[in-house]
């Protein structure tokens, strides 16, 4: 999962508005079916931004999902009008999906890079291979030291692989 935050900066902020963008079309297609209810989709589009761009494109998203419900689906409708009812509602969405963005984002984080014993364990068998290279004298530990080094670049490679989702 390396690419999810490497992406370009356009990348990573238009798809967070793309994803707002379909959430409220969406959203306002089923206004017939169900009524209009602010903020129903809306953390879709913020969890979408925090796992494929990082924390800044699903505060945007949050952000502008936040206009875009107000505008849409709180009365008075297609307007920034707002009554005191509504700024609650657009205030306990900001927190939420700023708290969701971090909770999301750092999972992701903590996803593509390697655990700290791998780091340790790395350490470890430098630390032997370089030992043994200076003990070589006979072929068990010229074995010895052929099977470490291996140990070390299969571990070297789990650091620096891209690790599937």
């Amino acid at each position: 999962m390396e690419w999810a935050f490497t992406g370009k900066g356009w990348f990573r902020y238009g798809t967070a508005l793309i994803a707002v963008a379909i959430t409220v079309l969406l959203h306002r297609f089923m206004t017939p079916a169900i009524p209009p209810t602010p903020f129903l989709f809306s953390f879709i589009p913020v969890v979408l931004a925090a796992w494929l761009g990082g924390r800044g494109p699903a505060l945007v998203a949050g952000l502008v999902a936040a206009l875009a419900d107000t505008y849409f689906f709180v009365v008075p409708f297609e307007s920034f009008v707002w009554k005191r009812e509504a700024l609650v509602g657009v205030g306990a969405f900001l927190v939420t999906s700023g708290l969701v963005a971090e909770v999301c984002a750092s999972l992701m984080e903590r996803a593509t890079r390697p655990p700290e014993w791998l780091h340790a364990t790395i350490e470890d068998l430098q630390i032997r291979v370089a030992a043994l290279r200076v003990q070589v004298d006979d072929e068990t530990r010229a074995r010895q030291l052929t099977d470490l080094e291996d140990e070390l670049r299969q571990l070297q490679a789990l650091t620096t692989e891209e690790r599937p989702t």
